[in-house]
């Protein structure tokens, strides 16, 4: 019903109606635990590396602890193996809790909540399902304000103020299918915030929303990569004189590309600030001023496994296996979450002790695999220099076959066409055919996400 009258509402209604749900946001998410959390999150973050042990050892025991009390699911894999919470630490977890998946969650997700009334109402969140496998999320109003405490210190980290003006870009659908014309965003005065559509953005309307994020002078630009790519790819490309100097522009919900954060921070005269997390709250991973991938250890524990389910060696790609202390009403121990990273053993001269990972590589059913079972991730280096190719998408339909699909310039010619295919088979080798795809546009996912490699496989 209320996105039914939302459609149906002139802008300004559609403004007020959005300022009113951010208004619930903004109490649903800065009020109860919030400032308290926040100001321990300060200070945990400049612990030293046997303390951040400590605190990740006692998070584990109390969660455990937990989850033996009131999550059926760990209740019973603990009898069974007939171990008590206080025998399980942070060196032995691995070796008595399986690795979770998401399909078991949603077969049996009765066994996975608890029903403990202490922790007030039930909060529901449903994940995009970027894998084709949505799942809903169960928490409560004190995991969110805790998880948004967590953000708030990352912003900080970033040079930004709460409050201070800032633009978005993610996936929510906030121009009606039957608006042909702008505006393209809408404003949630509660937050001192302006949602920009990631669905209407092309090389007709971008003026527009360059012209409007101009008049907004935002501290801060939060966005899906690709959304705010197409942007900085138009002024670049064109030469767009503007006034738009954000403090950062923070990413998130895709793999940044190196391409991506060389043609954006060029386009805004400014630093990127990535990070990765996820609707489960199992894990959280922030970007540093030295532009490294810090583990927010106090957030929960990453494993990075092999396909054995052995720890990786420093460098090789593994899917990340999270641990996360702060949703107790759904408790996620060892959760499988899809998505694959590089572990690093660099030690970050911005002061954070928090350990580092090298790279996100994007979701695991993402990477190629090659006929000799290697993994594949981070093909966009083969772009460097191909300036005429505005975006791409490459596709594994077999072990055999890669598909590339490409959104050209004008000047593009031949000559990219066979740099490409060179460079591509430097990596993947010569017996996996390579065919080219010139197509106007490449889709986004239903949440609005773009997926720079699709395995078929």
């Amino acid at each position: 019903m209320f996105q039914s009258l939302y459609n149906l509402s002139p802008v300004f209604i559609q403004n007020i109606l959005v300022s009113v749900y951010g208004l619930k946001l903004k109490r649903l998410r800065y009020s109860g635990i919030y400032a308290g959390t926040l100001k321990k999150l300060l200070a945990s973050q400049k612990l030293e590396k046997d303390k951040i042990y400590a605190l990740q050892n006692k998070k584990l025991t109390e969660l455990v602890e937990y989850a033996y009390k009131n999550i059926p699911y760990y209740q019973d894999i603990l009898c069974k193996k007939n171990i008590t919470p206080n025998e399980v630490n942070i060196n032995n977890f691995a070796q008595h809790f399986p690795v979770l998946h998401k399909e078991t969650i949603r077969t049996h997700p009765e066994s996975f909540v608890s029903q403990d009334h202490s922790l007030g109402k039930v909060v529901q969140i449903n994940t995009s399902g970027t894998s084709g496998s949505p799942l809903n999320v169960v928490t409560s109003r004190s995991t969110i304000q805790e998880n948004y405490a967590f953000f708030s210190r990352y912003l900080m980290n970033c040079g930004i103020k709460s409050g201070e003006a800032s633009v978005t870009f993610a996936g929510r659908i906030i121009i009606p299918n039957s608006q042909k014309n702008g505006p393209y965003w809408r404003r949630n005065y509660s937050m001192n915030n302006t949602l920009f559509s990631s669905y209407n953005i092309s090389e007709e309307t971008i003026p527009s929303y360059i012209e409007e994020i101009d008049r907004i002078q935002p501290t801060f630009i939060d966005s899906y990569p690709s959304a705010i790519f197409e942007i900085a790819h138009f002024i670049v490309k064109n030469k767009i004189k503007h006034n738009i100097n954000p403090v950062a522009i923070v990413t998130s919900s895709e793999t940044l590309l190196d391409s991506q954060r060389l043609i954006i921070e060029e386009a805004f005269n400014t630093k990127i600030y990535d990070h990765y997390g996820n609707a489960e709250m199992a894990a959280l991973v922030t970007q540093c001023s030295e532009g490294s991938y810090h583990i927010n250890s106090d957030f929960g524990i990453i494993e990075i496994l092999d396909h054995n389910g052995h720890p990786v060696d420093n460098g090789e790609i593994g899917h990340i296996v999270c641990t996360g202390f702060i949703n107790k009403r759904m408790p996620l121990i060892r959760y499988s979450i899809g998505d694959s990273a590089k572990l690093s053993t660099k030690i970050c001269g911005c002061g954070c002790h928090f350990p580092v990972i090298d790279s996100i590589e994007g979701r695991t059913d993402d990477l190629l695999t090659l006929k000799d079972g290697r993994k594949i991730g981070r093909l966009d280096p083969v772009f460097k220099g191909l300036s005429s190719i505005k975006e791409t998408q490459i596709i594994q339909e077999s072990l055999d076959l890669i598909r590339v699909k490409i959104v050209k310039e004008s000047d593009y010619n031949n000559a990219q066409t066979d740099v490409l295919i060179t460079e591509l088979k430097k990596r993947l080798g010569n017996d996996i055919a390579i065919e080219i795809n010139f197509v106007n546009e490449i889709k986004r996912t239903k949440s609005g996400k773009f997926k720079s490699v699709v395995s078929r496989i």
